[in-house]
């Protein structure tokens, strides 16, 4: 009977544990890849260290989720044809024939990526309430441009003293509204 080497069994690389603990082939044949023959395999398949490290690895793969999406695409996978072939029968309604295009549309990457939302960065508003039903507001967005807008009967002089260090910035934009 062959037998493993300390050095060839200490030697075993850390893909051949990730691809046997993945499951997907058969492990002897990810074995031969790696260079074991069948007998060092039946070997190695037995050797505690090796099969508490494909252990280990399961269990980090289940805890990360992985085997739980490969499992949900494989079935994805083999379901599809008999979802094509529903959605291509002589009394397949047009919503199921709509719900097999948006959902093939989908899973083949065609659908429109989501909108990036736009980072506002600081904002301040101030509402001044000057009685009688009017108040002038001082806003400032990143976004919008610097507005000041006064078009009220009466005309109000206001001193808003200097103006805060982080805002003089070339960034920054300033708006004005009178209500």
């Amino acid at each position: 009977m062959t037998q493993l080497s300390t050095t060839r069994m200490l030697d075993v690389p850390p893909k051949l544990v990730l691809e046997v603990a993945y499951g997907v082939e058969p492990p002897e044949e990810i074995a031969e890849r790696y260079g074991f023959s069948s007998a060092e395999w039946l070997l190695l398949k037995e050797h505690k260290p090796f099969v508490k490290q494909v252990e280990d690895k399961k269990e980090e793969l289940r805890a990360g989720g992985y085997t739980f999406r490969m499992k949900s695409a494989v079935i994805a996978e083999e379901l599809l044809t008999t979802l094509y072939l529903k959605a291509k029968e002589g009394d397949a309604s047009f919503h199921t024939i709509l719900e097999t295009v948006k959902l093939t549309a989908k899973a083949a990457g065609f659908e429109a990526p989501p909108k990036e939302e736009t980072n506002t960065g600081s904002q301040f508003s101030i509402t001044i309430n000057l009685g009688g039903g009017k108040s002038v507001h001082v806003g400032h967005t990143p976004t919008q441009p610097s507005i000041i807008d006064m078009e009220p009967e009466d005309t109000y002089d206001i001193d808003l003293g200097e103006i805060p260090w982080h805002l003089r910035s070339a960034r920054s934009e300033l708006r004005l509204e009178v209500e």
